[in-house]
């Protein structure tokens, strides 16, 4: 059971690691506020957009075969 679910989270990570080579910016949730202004009211959405560098998607991948590697070895 242990050896399936640190198969499984390597797989998760190289997934994870190539999404962020494919995809480097991460759009992080809106925040909208209501203001007024001169009597209307006016909605304002602001977004976070996170570049991930491309080393780290690398080894995010690279972390995600040596946990596959390891679960496969005996004790």
């Amino acid at each position: 059971m242990r050896t399936k679910a640190l198969v499984l989270g390597g797989v998760v990570l190289i997934g994870c690691g190539i999404y962020s080579l494919v995809r480097p910016n991460i759009m992080m949730p809106a925040q909208r506020q209501k203001l007024q202004i001169s009597g209307h009211e006016v909605e304002l959405e602001t977004r976070r957009i996170v570049a991930v560098p491309r080393p780290l998607g690398a080894l995010v991948i690279l972390s995600g075969v040596a946990l596959m590697l390891l679960s496969t070895q005996k004790p």
